[in-house]
């Protein structure tokens, strides 16, 4: 009796560590980061692509000019980082961010998630304007 029990020790330890060591392979091939415990693993932060821009100049006077944006947030791990406006002379830019977070564990969805949003730039004084959003660029001319 205590030679087969030994024997089948021999069986259970063995099978345990081929357990352990196919685990540990596999657990590598579909998780490379080792436990999902959320962690932050990366952050980027890129430029929003932009689907759309307007500039709309108001009937009344004075007249307020709104430019009217519309960009593609991201997937599910991706948010709205910033969104920064500055007027130098005729230039006035605006720029939007995302940030991507991947956490370990986390799925990712990729899917198209609409952003917009209207930045007031105020009363323009007469004269040509630049207006750039992300690289894309629109003609302003107030009489």
């Amino acid at each position: 009796m205590t030679k087969a029990m030994t024997r089948l020790e021999g069986y259970i330890v063995a099978v345990l560590l081929l357990s352990a060591i196919l685990y540990d392979t596999i657990g590598a091939v579909f998780n490379p980061y080792g436990i999902a415990d959320g962690r932050i693993i990366e952050e980027t932060v890129e430029d929003m692509p932009i689907i759309g821009v307007a500039v709309l100049v108001a009937s009344d006077n004075p007249r307020e000019v709104f430019v009217w944006v519309s960009g593609n947030v991201g997937g599910s791990c991706t948010e709205l980082h910033e969104s920064l406006q500055k007027q130098e002379g005729d230039r006035i830019t605006i720029q939007l961010t995302t940030l991507t977070t991947i956490r370990n564990g986390v799925l990712c969805t990729q899917e198209a998630r609409v952003y917009y949003e209207t930045f007031y730039l105020g009363v323009l004084s007469p004269g040509d304007y630049k207006i750039n959003v992300n690289d894309v660029e629109k003609r302003l001319r107030i009489d």
